[in-house]
């Protein structure tokens, strides 16, 4: 059973720092913000009636 010796002696912290991920997505988005292009839809032209008074 040695494969089960060092469980519980070695308890460090494997976690992964998501601070750089973060800053990259960031990034992104504000370099997407800055780079779109906002298309204005056409409309189409109504003849609205007078009101009558």
């Amino acid at each position: 059973m040695g494969r089960f010796r060092n469980r519980g002696e070695d308890d460090t912290d494997a976690g992964v720092d998501i601070s750089p991920l973060i800053d990259c997505v960031f990034i992104l988005l504000i370099f997407f913000i800055v780079t779109t292009t906002f298309v204005e839809e056409t409309g189409v032209e109504v003849d609205k009636p007078q009101a009558a008074s």
